[in-house]
């Protein structure tokens, strides 16, 4: 018995279906979304962020009330301390903003590349341990000084409780993944 001989590469066969052709490019990626849990622990960071920014707007626009009330506690005070209590009030509206900065990137990265969660929380621990600081010299008087006591004050708890979010199981298996 003969076996008919194979076709040439060009002419189809009959029967055969035609392969499909190869495509040059990589396949399409599909973003993967996190857990609902995981989700809503990167909602309570983008609050805790943003009532801290609006605190330090707050802050920043009643900065010569603040600063009146920082002095009328010392009246017979020179120039010399005058001057270190404005330096005080600006390092400490800096030591916010870089806070605030350091925290959205630390978020940012462990949003997209599952990592750095000890470096966000160690960041949101210090926001957490010198808010009481950032308070009594940011926030001035009554009205205006109330509302950045309580954005400041909330987003400290906020981060506080992202912070201890971060370790829950669901947002290690996540991280793992």
């Amino acid at each position: 018995m003969s076996t008919p001989p194979p076709a040439a590469p060009g002419i189809d066969q009959p029967g055969r279906p035609r392969r499909p052709q190869p495509s040059g490019g990589p396949a399409p990626l599909r973003p993967v979304r996190p857990p609902v849990g995981v989700r809503r622990l990167f909602a309570l960071w983008s609050a805790s962020m943003l009532l801290s920014f609006l605190g330090l707007l707050g802050a920043v626009l009643t900065l010569t009330d603040a600063r009146a009330e920082l002095l009328a506690a010392r009246p017979d005070a020179s120039a010399a301390l005058r001057d270190a209590i404005g330096t005080l009030h600006l390092a400490t509206l800096i030591g916010l903003a870089v806070l605030i900065v350091l925290e959205l990137l630390l978020v940012g990265r462990f949003r997209t590349r599952r990592r750095g969660r000890i470096a966000a929380s160690f960041i949101a621990v210090v926001h957490v341990a010198t808010a009481p600081v950032l308070i009594e010299v940011a926030a001035g008087p009554a009205p205006l000084g109330l509302a950045v006591l309580v954005l400041l004050a909330a987003g400290a708890v906020l981060a506080a409780v992202a912070t201890v979010g971060l370790w829950l199981p669901a947002v290690t298996r996540w991280a793992r993944t």
